[in-house]
């Protein structure tokens, strides 16, 4: 099946109106940028939140958290990860021990483990509300390591037995309910001042929530994204707002370095996503463009070629297709 060919000036012509259209949009997000106030913006996944009053007074709260604390807790939990990393290429792709030196890097491991309990057993038990946990967790995970190299044998099943062992610490340290606790109860008292203090325009706030943390954790390739709903420390805030504005003022930005450039544009396209569908039938049948705007929720497979690929899906296999277009074509 060949692609069709289109003249050169019937490109230029349809170049030179999206280029237009580009145009209009910028001016339209500029324009929009002066009605978004006052506006919230959460970063550093919900651990800074600043709110910018009337665009020259800047108030912020920063989660009173000790980072060293966070650290230590997140680095231990992710030690028994680590195991996996380890063993997984050995484990699933059937490979001989000689093929992969699964060895040394337990061995590596081992060390920064039993380095890291002998530091933490020199903490006073003040400082760290989870040190009993911490401390057995890491005496085990040393000695299965040691064990497993003594053997020369680290298996799935091993790793499985380890892991369900642990699981008691995994959840005592995954909570950290005393530290969450703390902040929750901060950020409820400074909301509570920050809506007395901004009266009646707290009800036309806009909350811009950072969805892909910045910082040493994203250059590490974090995979993880922060939604409106997986935040305690966002659904905080929306506690404090109507259910009304809770669901048309909370939105996802990528970047909070411009935030209200970032607020503007994606206020611009939910506008424009509720005016040029605004039916639920309309918005059913968008092809998910309403999502794409709406929510900036991209559709990652055009129409046309999901119904050429069911056509061919069909064929192989002679059978019916699973999918269908909404429209019955």
């Amino acid at each position: 099946m060949s692609l069709s060919n289109v003249r050169e000036e019937t490109a230029s012509a349809c170049n030179a109106l999206d280029d237009f259209f580009q145009e209009c949009y910028h001016e339209a997000q500029v324009a929009l940028q002066g009605t978004m106030l006052p506006f919230m913006v959460v970063s550093e996944a919900g651990r800074t939140i600043s709110l910018n009053v009337d665009g020259e007074t800047m108030l912020t709260w920063k989660q009173p958290l000790d980072l060293n604390v966070y650290f230590v807790e997140k680095a231990v939990g992710h030690s028994i990860v680590a195991l996996y990393a380890i063993g997984s290429p050995f484990w699933d792709s059937k490979l001989p021990a000689s093929q992969y030196a699964w060895k040394p890097k337990l061995e590596t491991l081992k060390s920064h483990l039993a380095a890291s309990l002998a530091q933490i057993q020199q903490e006073s038990q003040g400082s760290l509300s989870n040190i009993d946990s911490l401390t057995s967790y890491l005496k085990d995970a040393v000695q299965f390591a040691e064990s497993a190299i003594e053997a020369g044998a680290f298996t799935k099943g091993a790793y499985k037995a380890f892991a369900l062992k642990s699981k008691n610490y995994l959840k005592a340290v995954g909570t950290f309910s005393a530290v969450a606790d703390g902040a929750v109860d901060d950020l409820y008292a400074v909301l509570s001042k920050w809506k007395e203090q901004l009266g009646d325009s707290w009800e036309r706030m806009i909350v811009a929530v950072e969805s892909v943390p910045p910082g040493p954790d994203a250059s590490k390739g974090a995979t993880r994204s922060m939604t409106a709903d997986t935040c305690a420390n966002v659904l905080a805030i929306k506690s404090f707002m109507t259910p009304e504005n809770a669901r048309d003022n909370v939105l996802l930005i990528r970047n909070g370095a411009n935030a209200r450039m970032a607020i503007s544009e994606a206020m611009l396209a939910r506008r424009c996503a509720e005016s040029l569908f605004p039916t639920p039938e309309a918005q059913n049948l968008s092809y998910g463009n309403y999502e794409a705007l709406h929510d900036g929720v991209d559709a990652l497979i055009n129409p046309a070629a999901k119904k050429r690929l069911d056509h061919l899906i069909n064929s192989k296999s002679g059978g019916a297709s699973s999918s269908s277009c909404p429209f019955g074509h």
